[in-house]
């Protein structure tokens, strides 16, 4: 018997065929693309939303980040780095200048989304806005609007925001973006600039506010994605996120 059961594993050890015991859940973010979250003046608000790997019958949920740029495909490999500690990353895209979108589309884009947490595994209580370059002066807008009904096309009383955070990379800041503008419990912002582009007005202005944040400057011009978000730059990122935005913070 025991010659038997030794010939056994002799065979299986000569075998060709390898048998794998490999985990059943998923392993890798799930990636939606050309996801439509709202309808704004003839035209359709599209999104590509990553979320983590999340077990079958998991009801995990996890903080967004909303995103707004003009080009989306060069934030879905850097930001792979958010979602994999734990984000989900919606990634909206906008216009050409002439058709930009403003506070009000963003904000009905966050909303569509919080109105889907369950499909999207989002917390919705904890979510931040990012902007970058042509879109980083609506994220702000977005943010320092709060729920003014006048920067929304939703009924503020029925469906609020309370954003836990704003991260802007080359803010063009202007005092009038403030003006007019109920301003109370203002979120932390990260702020990502170029040396060569001032943010002392903002900075004095948010120091006049009382509000926080966190600046860093480049010294080197990154007009893309594709250079500026080195993985150094993308843990401050992680950091700050998980300093303002995650749950118990």
């Amino acid at each position: 018997m025991l010659n038997l059961m030794k010939k056994g594993r002799d065979l299986l050890s000569n075998s060709p065929i390898t048998y794998l015991n490999e985990p059943d859940d998923p392993i890798y973010p799930k990636l939606y693309t050309d996801v439509c979250v709202g309808f704004k003046q003839g035209r359709q608000l599209m999104a590509t939303i990553i979320v983590p790997p999340v077990k079958k019958i998991s009801q995990k949920h996890f903080p967004l980040l909303f995103c707004v740029t003009t080009k989306p495909d060069e934030l879905v490999v850097p930001f792979l780095e958010v979602v994999k500690n734990g984000y989900v990353v919606a990634i909206l895209k906008t216009f050409g200048s002439s058709n930009a979108l403003d506070a009000k589309d963003l904000k009905s884009g966050v909303r569509f989304l919080l109105n889907h947490a369950f499909q999207y595994h989002i917390d919705p209580y904890r979510y931040a806005f990012f902007g970058l370059n042509d879109t980083a002066q609506a994220c702000a807008s977005a943010v320092l609007s709060g729920n003014d009904q006048n920067f929304s096309d939703e009924d503020v009383h029925f469906a609020p925001l309370h954003a836990k955070a704003c991260l802007i990379y080359n803010l063009t800041w202007q005092e009038e973006l403030a003006e007019n503008l109920r301003l109370k419990n203002l979120p932390p912002f990260y702020l990502l600039q170029h040396a060569a582009k001032p943010i002392d007005q903002f900075t004095a202005w948010m120091d006049h506010q009382g509000g926080t944040y966190q600046a860093f400057l480049l010294s080197q011009p990154a007009e893309c994605a594709k250079t500026a978000f080195t993985p150094y730059i993308m843990q401050t990122f992680v950091d700050f996120l998980d300093q303002y935005v995650k749950k118990n913070k």
